[in-house]
Formats: structure tokens, C-alpha cells, sequence
């Protein structure tokens, strides 16, 4: 893809997303939902949900540092080819 093209699906994927989300701002069951999410255990709530991503991020990062090394000829049973 060229870049404008790649700014066009960035744009859009910022864009859309909010739109369905304000669909019903004041309706009951976006109140609903709201209280669920921003209550006293948001916090908590908050660091559950982005644990993952950090422990993928060191795992990526430690494959990235430590590439797996190649293994030396021994002389086994190949006779060191």
C-alpha cells in the first residue's frame, strides 16, 4: 500500500469506531455500561486488562536482544560437517 493510502485506513480506523460509540450517549443502557466501567475498581480493572500486552512486549523484546545462537559442529556423528 502506498502511504496515503495507509493514512486513509489510519484515518478511518480512528474515526468509525467513535461514531458507534455515540450513537446513544444518554439512553439507559449506555449509562449502564458507562457505571460498569468507570467505577471504584476501574483501576484495577484497568492494569488486569493491560498486564498482557506488557509481558508480550518483553517477550518480543527479549527475542529481538537474544537471537538464538547456532549451534558449533561438535564432531557428533556427522564427523563435525
Amino acid at each position: 500500500m502506498t502511504l496515503r493510502r495507509h493514512g486513509i485506513v489510519i484515518a478511518l480506523g480512528m474515526i468509525l469506531p467513535g461514531t458507534s460509540a455515540a450513537a446513544c450517549p444518554y439512553c439507559k443502557t449506555a449509562g449502564e455500561v458507562r457505571q460498569g466501567i468507570f467505577n471504584p475498581s476501574f483501576a484495577s480493572n484497568l492494569g488486569v486488562t493491560l498486564a498482557p500486552f506488557g509481558v508480550f512486549l518483553g517477550i518480543t523484546a527479549a527475542i529481538q536482544r537474544y537471537p538464538r545462537r547456532k549451534a558449533e559442529c561438535s564432531g557428533g556423528r556427522d564427523g563435525g560437517r
